[in-house]
């Protein structure tokens, strides 16, 4: 059996999200693979309010992609990692309120060799779900976990590796599916499904060598200048309800300065803007505030970030802590909010991001023009999504 490349702890958390070459591309490449899976789960009671759950949820997968070769300078970076497609049917064990959940992800898994047949392996996935029957104020109003047909879909794991020949190997997995439409459709409790699995993956090609050229690379190590602009949505109101509430936009600007640490790893520090038209509405119908009604609907933020390169994509990872946040800090004192976890809301929030280069970041790192999907959460409570464009000088 010919030993494969391993993953760093420091370079673990990398998703790829970029749109699959067809399955055409994987018939040619030689390290390419073929998977069944079948998972044994539940889904998670995370509300006090919950809908009925009858036993375990089952899932089976079909999974299909290639190991880089090497040919991106990314690549070596990240010790080979393969690039897989995840598409999925799991049964969510109440089906007359919660019926099926269908998902399809863009994967990427990194793999170590443990012994002469036996190989560790995460994957990291970021996709969409489709439901099937999902809330319906008439029809289907026990479903308070998606208000949404579509939502995102990531999803984890760890799992160990056995060849049984140099063309099969089985797999042994836990992993941790969640999906949610990050608060623009309520009810959105979400569903959070950790779950045990056994698959079975085809290798039509033996295993060859890699590319294992490690001649230094020279980055940019240059602070540069960045400016992104944001467009959110996000629905009025708790996640179980009231729902039918009004879809508000929100205003984003961010003005940050980015350094590389390596090749493959990028620093962010700056300064988030943004107003919040619903915030606005709530504000001036309820006449909290008599001045400034719209100053105190806006926000700022001062926050630290990581991107993880990887060509035209990165994953970007962003932590802050507000610097002028008065409608929610207001309303938490009105409330009087004791709640430890709720008060945190009111001074932290998070972002993970998914952007686009237009010419390849590890290559090219002044003068880029990108594009970005990103969530955003206060102490890990989906706030809203945004799209975004955004230069770097």
């Amino acid at each position: 059996m010919m030993p494969r490349q391993g993953l760093s702890l420091i370079n673990f958390p990398v998703v790829f999200v970029a749109i699959l070459l067809l399955p055409a591309t994987f018939l040619r490449a030689q390290n390419n693979f073929y998977e069944t899976e079948v998972r044994m789960g539940y889904v998670v009671k995370n509300y006090p309010v919950f809908p009925d759950l009858h036993g375990i949820s089952w899932a089976g997968s079909f999974r299909f992609g290639k190991q880089l070769d090497g040919s991106k300078v990314w690549h070596k970076y990240y010790r080979f990692p393969y690039l897989g497609l995840d598409i999925a049917a799991a049964d969510l064990t109440n089906k007359k309120v919660l019926g099926r959940m269908y998902t399809v992800a863009p994967e990427m898994m990194f793999s170590q060799q443990l012994g002469n047949r036996l190989f560790a392996g995460e994957i990291l996935a970021m996709g969409l779900a489709f439901f099937d029957k999902p809330f319906d104020a008439g029809n289907n109003a026990e479903n308070t976990l998606i208000g949404s047909r579509i939502t995102a879909a990531p999803h984890a794991s760890l799992g160990l590796e056995y060849y049984l020949s140099p063309y099969w190997s089985a797999w042994m997995r836990v992993s941790v599916y969640h999906a949610s439409n990050c608060h623009y459709q309520l009810p959105n409790l979400g569903v959070n499904i950790p779950s045990v699995s056994l698959a079975v993956r085809y290798h039509p090609h033996p295993a060859v060598i890699l590319n294992k050229d490690q001649t230094p690379f020279t980055t940019d190590t240059k602070t540069h200048f960045n400016i992104r602009f944001g467009l959110g949505v996000n629905e009025r109101g708790q996640s179980t309800g009231p729902t039918g509430g009004p879809k508000r936009l929100i205003y984003l600007t961010q003005c940050y300065l980015t350094k590389n640490l390596a090749p493959v790893n990028k620093l962010q520090a700056g300064l988030e803007f943004t107003y919040n038209t619903g915030v606005y509405d709530t504000i001036h119908s309820a006449n909290i505030y008599v001045k400034n009604q719209q100053i105190k609907s806006a926000s700022a933020v001062f926050f630290l970030g990581h991107e993880f390169l990887l060509g035209h994509f990165s994953l970007s990872t962003q932590g802050g802590i507000f610097l002028y946040n008065p409608y929610k800090r207001e309303m938490a004192k009105r409330e009087n909010v004791t709640d430890f976890k709720e008060q945190l809301k009111t001074l932290f929030i998070a972002r993970l991001g998914f952007q686009y280069y237009f010419k390849d970041i590890v290559l090219h790192h002044r003068n880029q023009l990108f594009a970005g999907i990103y969530v955003k959460t206060n102490f890990g409570q989906a706030d809203f999504l945004d799209l975004g464009v955004g230069y770097t000088f």
